[in-house]
């Protein structure tokens, strides 16, 4: 029975809303270099035999290396056409599709191909432009698309209605009113995920103590205007501001990221209604405050955050009454009519729309406890029905059910990959599984020494150092990680493509060690490799060769907030970030 409620029919409206603001957002995506395609490109410059394999290695994301080789594939087989046009029909279909979406336009198509083209895209951009927001917008394009978003309001639904109209039968221009309650609490579900990770995964003890936050209010975020102003207004000259002030971004993004979900699951059951739920009107204004200052906050101190204020506000109304739209317009009708601004001929309740959704809007007012007892009244003095309403569900409702648990399976055990998985790092220390993971802004690292030992191996003398700052493999990667040799990946890629070059030319494969010291969070520079030869180790893992992360010192233990580190050390509280 509970199963079967995720079928039950409520009003479309939020969906539909849902739908356009969200193809705006992907026919808003900008303009920018693919670090895949520079890589192909150069492939095709210098051919097929230089530099392929070794360039193979900097593809974005190991585990699509499957998206890699098909475009390989076109790259090297018709090069001209590649070149010329693939980012431009990329960028075309793109947008295009996203505005075909955004109308109801060929929706079951045309909401495929925009997921499919924006993940292209996505992870086209490669690792150094991995952006979290990105992620989640092409994870809502995939579920809209998966949703009867396209079947009310929509083109489809116009041209249907144009030809029930031409064949004589009855025609409804606006198409459905309702949709199954499982489209929202999917949509819901996504939310619920990324706000619950971007909680979990920063109790840990760098966020505690304020890094990556004291590193970026002392360097780079110190210029803004709002950074500067908090600290030297309200902070004045207090030695430590700087960590003062890092501690409260650290705890209010905990705090607001932790309570968002309950907040909206609140206001979900209890909607606003005004004069009638000012638990719920009292909740709400606090919500719209808080979430408010956190998102201007957010834009004026990173400026690089882009579309994820917007998209989180949208996001919300997911959370709010099925048919809020209608509601909203009532409202704005209601005010109208009362201050006498202008005459409208429909009335509050002729403006009330009697659709199969109704009786679920009808158990979200503001008086759940005297409807409740309404119905029990009613139910003593009626006779029990003969024979229950048949629940049972179909088969491809059953599919329908399969595929949510599924997505939702992925969704919890990528993030959480670090635990239950065969890395023996935390995402902190191994880069490799910090992304997908929904940890914003969490990881700062700095390289002191970056260079590769050239053995012989035979008597594993050193023969030449590689400095790695200096090292250029090619145009198309030089930018991403000339800062970036923190990557153990990048470290273990460079070691194996000198290796088969030497191998190549002198017909025995050397010994390669690196020498990569750096500091994870400002914490003690350490080594990150092990004293292990990096030619032997597949270029698509690092784990293995990773050192063993050094824990915090005293010292830095002292910068967590003694009640927090006395909760931790008492009752021995897991940091699994």
């Amino acid at each position: 029975r509970l199963l079967s409620r995720l079928f039950d029919p409520v009003p479309v409206l939020g969906l539909v809303f849902l739908r356009i603001a969200w193809a705006y957002f992907g026919y808003m995506t900008r303009v920018e270099n693919m670090k895949v395609v520079e890589i192909l490109k150069e492939m095709i410059a210098f051919g097929h035999d230089y530099n392929w394999d070794g360039l193979r290695s900097f593809t974005p994301y190991p585990s699509f290396e499957w998206l890699f080789n098909i475009l390989a594939y076109f790259y090297y087989n018709y090069p001209m056409m590649m070149v010329k046009y693939y980012p431009t029909v990329l960028y075309g279909t793109l947008k295009y599709s996203a505005l075909a979406s955004g109308l109801g336009f060929l929706y079951p198509i045309s909401a495929p191909i925009f997921s499919l083209s924006y993940f292209v895209w996505f992870f086209g951009m490669g690792e150094d432009r991995f952006v979290n927001h990105y992620y989640m917008k092409g994870l809502i394009i995939f579920i809209l698309s998966c949703t009867n978003a396209g079947k009310a309001w929509s083109v489809d639904a116009l041209l249907i209605g144009l030809w029930n109209k031409l064949r004589g039968r009855p025609a409804n221009y606006t198409g459905a009113k309702t949709c199954p309650r499982w489209n929202y609490w999917f949509l819901r579900f996504q939310v619920a995920v990324v706000f619950f990770f971007a909680t979990s995964t920063k109790i840990q003890e760098d966020w505690l103590r304020g890094q990556p936050w004291k590193w970026y209010i002392t360097t780079n975020y110190g210029r803004r205007p709002i950074v500067r102003w908090t600290l030297g207004f309200l902070l004045g000259s207090h030695p430590h501001a700087a960590y003062y002030y890092s501690i409260f971004i650290s705890y209010g993004g905990i705090f607001y990221d932790g309570f968002i979900v309950p907040t909206l699951l609140y206001l979900t059951v209890r909607p606003i209604i005004w004069s009638k739920n000012y638990q719920s009107v009292f909740i709400a204004f606090i919500f719209f405050v808080t979430s408010t200052l956190f998102h201007t906050s957010n834009a004026y101190i990173t400026q690089h955050i882009g579309q994820f204020p917007q998209m989180t506000w949208v996001l919300y109304t997911l959370f709010f009454q099925y048919n809020w739209p209608v509601l909203i317009i009532k409202w704005v009708c209601h005010m109208v009519q009362l201050f006498g601004l202008f005459p409208i001929s429909a009335s509050w309740e002729e403006l009330n729309t009697d659709t199969p959704g109704k009786q679920e809007s009808q158990t979200q007012n503001l008086e759940p406890k005297r409807l409740a007892t309404k119905k029990k009244k009613k139910s003593k003095s009626r006779p029990q029905k003969a024979k229950e309403e048949d629940r049972s569900l179909t088969f491809m409702q059953w599919m329908v059910i399969i595929f949510i648990i599924a997505y939702a399976a992925i969704q919890i055990a990528v993030p959480t990959r670090h635990i239950w998985g065969t890395n023996k790092h935390r995402p902190q220390w191994n880069s490799a599984v910090q992304y997908f993971g929904w940890r914003m802004m969490m990881i700062s690292s700095s390289v002191k020494t970056a260079e590769l030992q050239i053995n012989h191996p035979v008597s594993n003398r050193t023969m030449l150092t590689v400095p790695l700052n200096d090292f250029h493999m090619a145009d198309s990667i030089a930018t991403s990680i000339d800062n970036d040799w923190e990557i153990p990946r990048y470290t273990i890629a460079v070691a194996n493509h000198i290796a088969d070059t030497v191998e190549r030319e002198k017909g025995e494969r050397p010994l390669v060690y690196a020498n990569v010291i750096a500091s994870v969070n400002r914490r003690k520079p350490q080594s990150r490799f092990k004293s292990v030869d990096l030619a032997q180790i597949p270029t698509i893992t690092s784990d293995e060769a990773l050192a063993e992360e050094i824990p915090l010192t005293e010292e830095e233990w002292n910068e967590i907030p003694y009640p927090i580190l006395y909760l931790i050390r008492t009752f021995n509280l897991p940091l699994y970030g």
